[in-house]
């Protein structure tokens, strides 16, 4: 009886992934998915993604959430809530990820029915992954279990041929097996930093509409964009090509995020006045953004401020990218 008060109340429910252990087997009898894409969404209306990870392999184990608001940019998500154990200074993550994984959701194809069985078998208890996303009209989620091989799969697709694919559930009863580029992406999750905005600055090449740079306090270079072209300080067209160590310097990677307060505090006041590189850019939109660079104990920090509250690690290729610029 007990049991049975429990299966009726279980729901699948993204937001308790981590405390939950499903107690039922699958009921495989809903096969109106079986040969078709599981979801019809536009992913550019989604507003909000939860993601959970349980690697027993690893001990990779978190949920967050994630949401982008569609003014004044929709372009960037944001951590609203990250995992318990990793403190965040900065909750910007990776769009670029984010919007391929939605487009790829939406080809989610059902292939078969997975045989009764314990949900242990599928590697759904607990899942590697659970996922839920929002739009302000509905919603959608799936736990995606274990992956099994055509040779390894005792059931069969609706055309008759073993399939190879994952086991995933949408309502933790019906187990189906299911194929999409999706699974892949998200098997290279190797941790939640892999989904963190790891650019120093939101901006593209394309947005820089005027550039300075300072190497140890002394202005090296100036660049404006006029109409095609590049000019300096006199109106002088700039002869060298700049795309190329534009785009190096502006999408240059952060290494590592310095998450710990205390010590982000401590690096900036004892660096700030001591910096190698400082790069100011205004933007065409005429916002101004502005990149201080230290090196110290073989180690590359950068400071975004428009990112003010984290300090980050940088790859130490971005202090000869910053020296190549050089006037003409």
């Amino acid at each position: 009886m007990l049991s049975q008060i429990l299966l009726k109340t279980l729901k699948f429910n993204i937001h308790f992934l981590a405390p939950l252990t499903w107690i039922a087997c699958t009921s495989p009898h809903n096969t109106e998915l079986l040969g078709s894409k599981a979801f019809k969404f536009n992913p550019k209306q989604v507003i909000e993604v939860s993601l959970t990870k349980s690697d027993s392999n690893t001990s990779d184990h978190w949920s967050i959430t994630l949401h982008r608001d569609p003014a004044p940019d929709p372009r960037f998500w944001e951590f609203t809530s990250p995992p318990l154990n990793l403190p965040m200074l900065d909750r910007l993550a990776d769009e670029t990820f984010i919007a391929h994984l939605l487009d790829l959701l939406q080809n989610v194809q059902m292939d078969a029915l997975a045989p009764r069985g314990a949900l242990d078998t599928y590697g759904l208890n607990p899942p590697q992954f659970a996922i839920r996303w929002v739009t302000p009209e509905k919603s959608w989620e799936f736990r995606l279990g274990a992956y099994s091989p055509a040779s390894a799969n005792k059931t069969q697709s609706q055309s008759g041929v073993s399939t190879a694919g994952y086991f995933i559930s949408l309502d933790g009863k019906t187990i189906y097996i299911a194929r999409s580029p999706a699974f892949t992406l998200l098997q290279m999750i190797d941790s939640v930093q892999f989904i963190r905005r790891n650019i120093w600055t939101k901006l593209t090449p394309d947005d820089v509409d005027e550039i300075q740079i300072f190497i140890r306090g002394k202005q090296s270079f100036y660049a404006q964009r006029e109409g095609d072209r590049w000019t300096n300080s006199k109106h002088q067209m700039i002869k060298k090509n700049l795309e190329a160590p534009l785009q190096q310097l502006v999408l240059a990677r952060t290494q590592e995020f310095i998450d710990d307060p205390d010590l982000a505090q401590s690096v900036k006041k004892n660096l700030e006045n001591h910096f190698n590189c400082e790069v100011r850019i205004n933007d065409r939109h005429g916002h101004s953004t502005t990149l201080k660079i230290w090196k110290i104990n073989k180690k590359t920090y950068g400071m975004n401020s428009t990112r003010l509250k984290t300090l980050f690690i940088l790859n130490a290729t971005v202090l000869q990218i910053c020296e190549n610029f050089h006037q003409h």
